[in-house]
């Protein structure tokens, strides 16, 4: 579709660059995410001791920083 960012061929981290966006962190493919958000369980409790898991927590972590940092910090 020619609306969309095809974010296979450029990457969210250089997407996110590109538009002066804070990259976030990546989450590694895993189809146990999948499972885990079909059956209605964060990936961060369902596979704890994951890379996948470990990724979402940091990520969290990050945007948690991000909110709660002062106005133009």
């Amino acid at each position: 579709q020619p609306d969309q960012v095809h974010l296979r061929e450029l990457g969210a981290r250089t997407l996110a660059g590109d538009m002066h966006l804070e990259f976030l962190g990546e989450i590694p493919l895993d189809p146990r995410v999948r499972q885990a958000g079909d059956a209605g369980m964060p990936t961060a409790l369902a596979l704890p001791d994951s890379a996948a898991g470990a990724s979402f927590r940091a990520i969290a972590q990050r945007v948690d920083a991000l909110v709660m940092a002062p106005a133009g910090a």
